[in-house]
Order: C-alpha cells, then structure tokens, then sequence
C-alpha cells in the first residue's frame, strides 16, 4: 500500500469518527434523529468505497464510526470522576476513552459482516440493521450489559413512533429505525434495478403505518385521574460533593424533612425520596425514624434510598447494599429492597482478584456493595404493588419487573444523577425511564437526587415533572396502569427474534431478485 493510499484511509477513519459523532446528537437532549438519515446511509456508501479493503481495515473503519458516536453519547461519564478527581484522575482517560473504544468493537463486527455478506443496495440495508441491532442486543447483555443509547431512543420526541415499543421493545425500534435510516443509500444505490424504488416506498409506508397507529394508540389513552394515590416527589438538588460530606449529613437530612413539609393541596399518601437520599444507616437510627414519624401524616408512607449493612460479632460491617427503605407513619421499616443489578467499577469492582488493592468503586466509602435477590414486586399494607428499581437498573429492557408473582400497578426508580452535572446524562437516563413504562404499560415515578424526577403515564407521557438542577418538591397523582400486559412485556424480546427472522427472510430474497 502506498503512502498515500494510508493517507486516504487514516482520512477516511477520521471521517467516519465524525459521522459516528454527528449520529451521538439523535440521542437525547438533542434528539435530532433526522441526522440518522445521513449517518446511516454515509456509513454504508463508505463501505461501498471499501470494497476493495481488507478485513482489518473494513472493522477499523467501523470501529471509527462506532467510537465517535459513544464518546460524544457518553462523555458525561467523566464528570463522575470529578468528584474527587485526585483519586480517580487515571481513571479519566479510560471513562472518556476507553469505554467507549470497547462499545465500539460491537458495531465494528456488525460492519464488518456486513461487508463479508457482499450484499449490495436493499439487501445490505437490510443485513445491516439485522448485525447492527443483534450486536447492540449482545452489548445490552454481555458482562452485565450496558444497553444505553440504543438506537431506537432517537424518537423520544415522537412519542406516537415509541408507542411500538409496547409490541417491540426498544431493540425492535432500534432495527426498524437502523433499516429506515438507511433507506436512503438503497434508494440511490439501487435507482437502475426496477422495483427497488417502489418497494422503498412502501417500506416506508409501513413505518407511518406505525405511526399512525401510535397516534391512535394515544389518542384513545385517558389521561391521567384526578383521583387515587396523591405522590410528592422530594428533589432536594444537594451537589454530590456535599452529599457524602460528614459535616452536612445533618443539614441534607434536614432538607429533606423541610421539603416533605411543604403545604400540599391534597393529602399524600406516597412521599417519595430519591437514591440514597439519607447516607446513614437509616433502619438502624432510631432518632432519624422518630423525627420521620412526627413529620409524616397518618395515611403517608414514605419510599427512600438509603444504605443498608450486615455486621458480624464484632460490629464490623462485612456487607453494605444500596438499597429502598419503605417507612410507615410510625417509623418502621414495613419494606426493604436491595439494588440488585450494581455498576462496575461504580458500585464495585469486577473480578477484583485480578486488580491492584488500591483500586477502589467510584461511589463512597472502600467496601463493594453487594447485590440484592433480584427483581420482585413489593407488596405491602395499603400500598399498591410495586415494583422497585434502583439507578440505572431502568436502563435494561424487559428487566424491571418481576415476572413471577403478582403484577405491580407501578415502578418506582429512586436515582441519584447528581454525579453528571448539567450534562447529558441525566437528559438520556430520563428518557430512558420513560420507554420502560410504555413497555410495560406501567406508570414509573423517578425520584432525582438533582433531577429530572418524573411522573409517567403508561403511555410515556409525562404527568409532571421537575428539571435537572431544581429544588422542590413534584405533587401528582399516580396514574393508573394498563389493564392487560403488553405484548412486550408478556413475550419480552421473543418478538425481536422473530422481527430479524423475518428480516433474514426478507434479506435473501431481496438477494435473490437482486434488490
């Protein structure tokens, strides 16, 4: 290879890098997913332009696109470490770059087989979107998954196009989305083989046929009753420097308990604080409960992050989990979740054995949290079943509702995205939630730490809501849940294996009428 042949494709890496980038901004808050059109389409008229390329330099040049997109979509990642920076200061180059260098590998192998496929106009379209989601599958799965910023989240500010995910899930979304966005390379690359054209078109009218439907499917949703369970939110906006903090432990608590205060028009029954809203043992403190206890009404329970531990004989604590307390009018712990699904390296450290001991969890204090049972429907007295979710637990479709048991009538996601600043994080962790309640056609309230704390209906609308970086307090009604389970909910992503058997389907025969 020449000099100037490397120059050309070290060039076309670049390129490829700004593309993936550019496709970072159908996420939210930007959510500009008409860029997808243009991302999408490029990247296949580049491996056009491949063709003649080795294996390694095809994956190179998807690895390019796929880094661009995940370290523009996860920057925010970084301001974690900023918290105290002089401890976590190696770890920067990794959050902003090695990440997403890893998440890369996932869409890298789809283009490559992409390219081995030797599919040409609407059947790589097709292939494509089939690899491009069944790898964005693996990584949502594999070493305890990390499914964010799937492609089908670009149309959260289409809510009629997301209602689909109560059939689909958020992975068929992502393929259908993949294959639409690339529908413009087939309609030039294909533009002299008669019928490719037409059969464009009426691909894309089956799209709007899901829109439409979408539409319908909101149109005909009640709104929310002004009757039943009156929630208050607590958002008390305390910076994550200040929340660990000994001296202000007393001050944060306190906080809270003035906010929880506040007039309400209507009684409240559920008084909800966000993730690890109080940092002591709060089960074990007795003066904290009482004070709980005088500042609750009689028909009011309150819902709060808190750690919870085990000691031995000793009173050494062995065992630390991130857990929901639920406590009644009186003080007493009625229910206990803990955080089941944690963060590497956040929470704790994987495969520790094999890492230097000074390598320690991002979050406060040097003892791994341990992992709850797992997920289950807490069913208390005079409480509607629910189902508790923790953090980034949201993020995992089809895993944040028990399946076994009773049906909750709502999902309570208590969260703390007080590390990420005014980043946007917080925005994509939010919408996140909200695609979660359509699949399950269940109402999730979230609770922020520093916002965005959300009502949602069943439908992915949001009831109300309280910005990222604002103080209150967030009063609503819960609203009701969908009679019957959705489909997604019921078959999970089985309808995504027979979407891509359909589309395998569909692929080979576009090969052989040579589409």
């Amino acid at each position: 290879m020449t000099k100037n042949d490397n120059s050309s494709l070290i060039k076309g890496y670049g390129g490829l890098f700004i593309l993936g980038a550019l496709t970072a901004l159908a996420m939210p808050p930007v959510s500009f997913f008409p860029i997808l059109f243009m991302s999408f389409s490029g990247l296949l008229r580049a491996l056009d332009t491949l063709m003649l390329a080795s294996k390694r330099q095809v994956f190179i040049a998807g690895w390019s696109f796929a880094f661009g997109y995940f370290v523009l979509g996860l920057y925010w990642i970084v301001y974690a470490l900023g918290v105290d920076l002089e401890k976590f200061l190696w770890l920067v180059p990794f959050a902003l770059f090695g990440l997403p260098a890893i998440l890369a590998l996932f869409p890298a192998f789809a283009i490559l087989l992409t390219r081995l496929s030797r599919t040409q106009n609407l059947a790589k379209c097709l292939v494509f979107s089939l690899l491009w989601v069944i790898f964005e599958w693996i990584r949502g799965h594999i070493f305890t998954g990390l499914p964010w910023n799937l492609i089908g989240y670009s149309w959260m500010v289409c809510l009629p196009v997301v209602q689909s995910v109560s059939v689909m899930g958020i992975y068929g979304l992502s393929l259908l989305t993949v294959f639409i966005s690339t529908l413009p390379y087939a309609w030039f690359s294909g533009s002299r083989q008669k019928g490719v054209r037409p059969l464009i078109i009426i691909m894309l009218g089956f799209f709007l046929l899901i829109t439409a439907l979408g539409y319908q499917r909101l149109s005909g949703a009640p709104l929310s009753s002004r009757e039943g369970e009156v929630i208050r939110i607590v958002q008390p906006n305390i910076k994550q420097e200040n929340k660990w903090d000994p001296a202000q432990i007393r001050n944060n608590f306190f906080r809270l308990i003035e906010l929880s205060a506040l007039q309400s028009e209507k009684p409240i029954q559920y008084l909800i604080w966000p993730e690890s809203a109080t940092t002591f043992f709060l089960n074990e403190n007795r003066d904290s409960l009482k004070i709980i206890a005088e500042n609750l009404g009689k028909e009011t329970t309150l819902f709060t992050g808190a750690p919870r531990r085990q000691v031995d004989s000793d009173d050494k604590t062995v065992k630390i989990w991130n857990s929901l307390l639920v406590v009644n009018h009186e003080g007493q712990v009625i229910g206990i979740y803990d955080k089941a699904h944690l963060v590497p390296f956040g929470e704790y450290v994987p495969w520790r054995a094999y890492f230097p001991s000074w390598v320690s969890k991002v979050t406060y204090g040097s003892l791994d949290y341990s992992a709850g049972a797992g997920l289950r429907t807490l069913v208390l007295p005079q409480i509607k079943p629910f189902s508790p979710l923790i953090c980034y637990e949201v993020i995992f479709p089809g895993k944040v509702v028990a399946k076994e048991g009773q049906r909750p009538h709502w999902i309570l996601n208590l969260t703390n995205d007080g590390w990420y600043g005014y980043t946007s994080g917080p925005f994509q962790h939010a919408a996140i939630a909200q695609v979660r309640a359509i699949e399950e056609g269940l109402p999730l309230v979230r609770a922020a730490n520093t916002g965005i704390s959300l009502v949602i209906d069943p439908y992915g609308r949001q009831v109300a809501s309280l910005g990222l970086q604002q103080t209150g307090v967030l009063d609503a009604v819960l609203p009701s849940a969908i009679d019957e389970q959705t489909l997604y909910s019921r078959y999970g992503d089985k309808i995504l294996v027979l979407m891509l058997m359909v589309g395998g389907a569909l692929s080979l025969l576009c090969v052989r009428l040579r589409f």
